[in-house]
């Protein structure tokens, strides 16, 4: 759940940016005529506080992604984790309460038995942990941007 938050978070963010980075765009793009009769003889000024303000707004949006990434991947790792030890666990105890007979097949021989348990942990390591985390992400990025697209 709190990755899930910390994705929401990071996910939202770059369609947020994009309309703050289309803003500054936009006032960036302003001729200096239209900006001499709007503002008067303080139209510097008016520039430049407000690329100054959006600017800002990036930065606190950067810093804000940043931490709801570091966020997003610790508990998403830690998941990762915590799925990988239950299911060698699982695995490790099925192997031994198997009968004698069981080990003497090739196919069950203690080598192929570890880099199977190996293997497999790796495997549900790899999606628990590495990519549930961007999936949810990218999945949350789209929803706000199709929101903010509708919105407009």
């Amino acid at each position: 759940m709190t990755g899930t938050f910390g994705a929401l978070i990071s996910g939202s963010m770059q369609p947020i940016l994009g309309i703050v980075f289309a803003k500054l765009l936009s006032v960036l793009s302003l001729p200096i005529e239209f900006l001499k009769i709007r503002e008067g003889d303080d139209w510097a000024d008016w520039l430049k506080g407000e690329v100054t303000f959006l600017s800002m707004v990036m930065i606190y949006c950067a810093i804000v992604n940043l931490f709801s990434i570091l966020f997003q991947k610790y508990s998403y790792g830690y998941l990762g984790n915590n799925v990988t030890m239950k299911v060698r666990e699982i695995l490790y105890t099925n192997i031994l309460q198997k009968h004698i007979g069981w080990f003497d097949e090739r196919e069950n021989g203690p080598s192929v038995l570890t880099s199977t348990m190996s293997a497999d942990a790796a495997v549900i390591n790899g999606v628990g942990g590495e990519s549930l985390g961007p999936t949810v992400e990218s999945a949350f990025g789209m929803i706000i941007g199709i929101g903010i697209a509708y919105y407009f």
